[in-house]
């Protein structure tokens, strides 16, 4: 579901040869591979992460409603299953604004969006209120205390050990030499979906980088974003050969 949701975000922001090969790198993705065969809330996050995004970017660039409440319902369930989908937040709030500065009633659409706001407000809280007031929130305290504790060396060293377990050394190092072409080409060609993408995933980014001890497995929230980026150069490259 992840594969075809990278799929058909690529095709909306850049083309048809961005969508395939966006599918294409995230289905090859050690990190997708690997947790997309637990029984956990990752794959379900992954594809919530996708879904948000892509209903916004719509909402964006058509300012039809249904979008925004979309948006709004797959961001909510992804907060249930993971608090760390809010990170989604500067950029589901930059294109919300987009959206919002093209539709024709724009009291309806703030009046809409604050509704399913304090809707999907709801459902959190009713998922998370009882974990607060639970007796076992001290060892959930615990835990949190051993994942944040401020990075050392910006995590490079874990990150590297991540993303060459889960994958191999060549499709890693490939993987991020592609993203850096794909900022490049991005930035001269499709200035406003390159900075959507990176409004994606600079705040997990900094989160792993500066703010969590040891991110374990969540770099996963990166790849979606990162396998469009480095799709890039490579439907350049189809193209001109």
């Amino acid at each position: 579901g992840s594969v075809l949701g990278v799929a058909l975000l690529g095709r909306r922001l850049f083309s048809s040869a961005a969508d395939f090969w966006a599918g294409v790198l995230l289905a090859f993705n050690g990190f997708a591979l690997g947790l997309g065969r637990l029984i956990q809330y990752q794959g379900a996050v992954l594809l919530l992460s996708v879904l948000t995004v892509l209903a916004a970017w719509e909402f964006a660039r058509r300012a039809e409603l249904r979008w925004l409440l979309l948006a709004g319902a797959f961001v909510a369930l992804g907060l249930v299953m993971h608090y760390e989908l809010g990170l989604l937040a500067p950029l589901l709030l930059a294109l919300a604004w987009a959206g919002w500065r093209r539709t024709d009633d724009r009291r309806r659409t703030l009046a809409a969006g604050l509704g399913a706001a304090a809707l999907a407000g709801l459902l959190v809280a009713l998922a998370y209120l009882p974990l607060l007031l639970s007796p076992r929130l001290a060892a959930t305290q615990d835990y949190l205390g051993v994942r944040v504790g401020g990075a050392r060396g910006l995590n490079l060293g874990f990150f590297v050990e991540m993303g060459t377990f889960y994958n191999s050394t060549y499709f890693f190092a490939g993987l991020l030499l592609l993203l850096l072409a794909g900022l490049i080409l991005g930035w001269l060609r499709s200035r406003r979906e390159t900075l959507a993408l990176v409004l994606w995933f600079t705040p997990f980014l900094l989160v792993y980088s500066l703010v969590m001890e040891f991110p374990g497995t969540h770099y996963y929230l990166l790849m979606a974003s990162w396998s469009l980026l480095a799709a890039l150069p490579l439907a350049t490259l189809g193209r001109s050969s």
